[in-house]
């Protein structure tokens, strides 16, 4: 079994390093979170919003270093968190990588800026996926857990692929 000592730490420093590049990115596009009601901040901010999931997933686990990961609780409110965090880390970690390589020409070329809009972009979400395969082995779901991640995935959805002008006139 895992010990815990180590690994929790370093991931919530790791996550949290992440989410301020993530916020800086969003405050920085436009629409910006300036236009957006603070409300609105999780649905805009996807990748953020994945590893905010992830830091509360995680910080969950620091009343228990030292212990396996076997002796970790489980309740109601824990599945949703980790449900939450497996669910948009996956999603976001997957949809970046594909995103990303609907249109390939933005990004040929060797300037510093394309190699990170392309590769650093990739790989960072791709470790998305790496943090959501370990989470099954410390944190458990339910059925309600799971059919509130998909309602709130799909809630996301319907903001992100709303037309713009009407999700700042909703959200202001």
């Amino acid at each position: 079994s895992t010990n815990l000592h180590t690994v929790a730490p370093d991931t919530l420093v790791a996550d949290a390093a992440a989410f301020l590049v993530g916020v800086s990115f969003y405050v920085h596009s436009d629409p910006s979170l300036r236009d957006l009601s603070a409300l609105a901040y999780p649905l805009f901010g996807d990748s953020p919003t994945a590893l905010a999931l992830a830091i509360l997933s995680v910080a969950t686990l620091l009343p228990h270093l030292g212990r396996p990961l076997d002796d970790t609780p489980s309740n109601r409110l824990l599945a949703l968190v980790h449900t939450l965090a497996f669910a948009w880390l996956v999603k976001y970690g997957v949809w970046t990588a594909v995103a990303l390589n609907l249109r390939p020409d933005l990004y040929v070329g060797f300037t510093p800026t394309l190699l990170w809009e392309y590769w650093g972009i990739l790989l960072t979400h791709l470790f998305f996926l790496v943090h959501a395969a370990a989470i099954p082995y410390y944190g458990r779901t339910s059925r309600e857990a799971l059919v509130a991640a998909l309602v709130l995935l799909l809630l996301n959805d319907a903001f992100d692929y709303a037309d713009a002008d009407d999700v700042v006139q909703v959200t202001l």
